[in-house]
């Protein structure tokens, strides 16, 4: 039976086309800013001294929400901007293995979307034994098909041997000069999350052969808290295979 997702582990989204959720509270605090100052507007007379006080109140709340988005990028120890300026010589997909059930695709779906939107990330590649997904830009033939992408990443990754990793794999800069082809040129953070992992004894740690990559565009993209967020997500998927493997 396919694995259920555990929605505790996403992150919200409105799933709005282009609107950066995380500018949800200045959007909020410019509305409730702008109706405060309509409301003091239209008042008929000079209010007395407890609604000036509440308007006050209101004004600071409003100023809080709009400044919420700039100081949480900055304790999160990003870049304010958010880049968008992906490769151009670098190909966008979005393939997933056809040997899976529809829940399985659907957790896949929902899972490859959250760990993109939810990170500054611009490809990840989720594996188990077969490629399960890969979404985002990779440094990929235009002219190769869904089959060639599928078995160079599966080549690459046995080649590199990260199927057999058994701690988390994370380099925070100059991602693309560790001699990964299937890295895009320009990628600075890769991270590389295992799961399934079995304790075999007190120094001898498995892995079944699943894992998640992620790839960013930003030097030290993924912190402490952001690790931890995809380790959680990415158990999520230790029950789902490729029947192929099975």
């Amino acid at each position: 039976m396919a694995s259920q997702i555990d929605l505790s582990a996403f992150r919200f989204t409105l799933g709005i086309p282009g609107f950066d959720e995380s500018n949800l509270p200045r959007v909020i605090g410019i509305v409730c800013g702008l109706l405060l100052g309509l409301n003091h507007i239209l008042s008929q007379n000079s209010g007395t001294p407890a609604q000036l006080r509440s308007e006050a109140v209101g004004f600071v709340l409003a100023s809080i929400a709009v400044c919420l988005p700039f100081a949480g990028k900055l304790l999160k120890g990003t870049s304010v901007s958010r880049p968008q300026d992906f490769p151009a010589d670098c190909r966008q997909v979005f393939l997933m293995s056809e040997n899976l059930s529809i829940d399985d695709k659907e957790d896949l779906a929902w899972g490859s979307y959250a760990l993109l939107r939810n990170t500054i990330s611009m490809s990840v590649l989720i594996f188990h034994s077969e490629v399960l997904c890969a979404r985002g830009f990779w440094d990929m033939p235009t002219e190769a098909s869904n089959d060639d992408i599928f078995n160079l990443f599966k080549g690459k990754i046995e080649q590199l041997g990260l199927s057999h990793l058994t701690t988390t794999l994370y380099f925070a800069n100059n991602a693309d000069e560790q001699g990964w082809e299937i890295i895009p040129k320009g990628a600075a953070s890769l991270l590389v999350q295992p799961f399934n992992c079995r304790i075999l004894s007190d120094e001898n740690t498995t892995n079944s052969g699943g894992f998640v990559l992620l790839i960013s565009r930003v030097p030290q993209a993924y912190g402490d808290k952001e690790r931890a967020w995809v380790a959680a997500l990415a158990d999520k998927f230790k029950n789902i295979r490729d029947t192929r493997s099975e």
